[in-house]
């Protein structure tokens, strides 16, 4: 048998599972973008690091 509130129900259920991963998701970018600029900061210190120890 077709029960239509239950499909109805279940139909919203995995529509806000969805956005919810949608904004899980777009968290996730944010924090490995923010990971990524904040290595990308220590390696260009490491290296103007490196450089003045050759320079002495």
């Amino acid at each position: 048998m077709f029960h239509p509130t239950g499909v109805t129900a279940m139909k919203r259920f995995f529509c806000l599972v969805i956005v919810l991963s949608g904004f899980i998701g777009l968290s996730a970018c944010n924090t490995v973008a923010g990971f990524g600029e904040d290595l990308q900061t220590v390696g260009g210190k490491m290296s103007d690091k490196a450089e003045r120890e050759k320079n002495e």
